[in-house]
């Protein structure tokens, strides 16, 4: 008897549905400048359209030239350019289509220092 319990049990949890994430989104926007000057942005695509900040934008584009620049407007404006020795301009132009996360850092010369991109099924369009 004890065991057609436990065997009851156990088959009773397995039917328990687990807990689903489908639908789930995630939008966020940040950008801060440190008294030095230097600082990151990060959201995504949809972070910065519903920002609370009616002018909030970001954007990263390239160019004819090759030279490469985000600029963003979060209650306040910032900018950072891309050396052209930089291991970032590699993943640039990934950039510019990418509407998951990203983080862009700059020093206090405004020159892009960091840029690390981010997809997922999580991140509204």
């Amino acid at each position: 008897m004890l065991l057609s319990s436990v065997v009851i049990s156990a088959v009773a949890m397995a039917l328990v549905p687990s807990v689903g994430h489908a639908g789930f989104t995630w939008s966020g926007a940040t950008c801060v400048k440190n008294s030095g000057g230097d600082g990151y942005c990060e959201g995504n695509f949809n972070g910065f359209r519903t920002s609370s900040d009616p002018n909030a934008y970001y954007y990263f584009y390239e160019t004819e030239t090759g030279n490469q620049q985000f600029s963003a407007y979060l209650n306040g404006w910032f900018y950072c350019s891309v050396p052209s020795t930089s291991p970032i301009m590699s993943i640039w132009r990934d950039a510019m289509n990418n509407r998951g996360w990203f983080h862009i850092a700059w020093n206090a010369s405004s020159q892009c220092t960091a840029l690390t991109l981010y997809n997922s099924s999580a991140y509204s369009y």
